[in-house]
């Protein structure tokens, strides 16, 4: 069984303290996946721990497409597409854009998020694990820590 460590959960705390009224903000301004992807950059570092250098930034703005790829071991483990605040998450066409080998897919409008697992299948498939409004987080609760636990850069060994 999984725990988190003090240190670890001080982090989580500490982060999502910072991160939700950013997330609230951005989602009261109606703000663009481009601002979102940005706010999304600093809760990888600040909240999941994760060094700077291990997070990709791809844009496409005329395919209206804002990704963040959490690389661990030269592998995208985690792949994070980013939407307009308040916008519909739709897994269509959202399954259409990640690379093969991806462990973790999260679709964000900066409130709302649908984390999934892939499964190694063709055509690839990807099962939705758990969604949560960011608002809606009790933080002081370890069973909602949990959850955020596998998408820290502890839950990824490094070699």
């Amino acid at each position: 069984m999984i725990s988190i460590t003090p240190k670890l959960k001080e982090r989580l705390v500490n982060g999502l303290k910072n991160h939700i009224p950013r997330m609230m903000e951005a989602e009261a301004l109606e703000t663009n996946a481009s601002d979102i992807l940005k706010r999304a950059y600093k809760a990888l570092v600040e909240i999941f721990g994760f060094k700077k250098q291990d997070i990709v930034e791809e844009t496409s703005a005329k395919k209206n497409l804002y990704v963040l790829k959490i690389m661990v071991n030269e592998k995208i483990q985690i792949y994070i597409e980013c939407k307009d605040a308040g916008t519909d998450l739709n897994e269509i066409e959202f399954q259409n854009t990640i690379p093969t080998g991806t462990k973790w897919c999260i679709l964000t409008n900066g409130s709302h998020f649908k984390i999934h697992k892939m499964i190694k299948a063709k055509p690839l498939n990807i099962e939705l694990v758990h969604e949560f409004d960011i608002q809606n987080i009790y933080y002081k609760q370890n069973k909602q820590l949990l959850v955020l636990y596998y998408l820290c850069t502890e839950a990824f060994p490094k070699k």
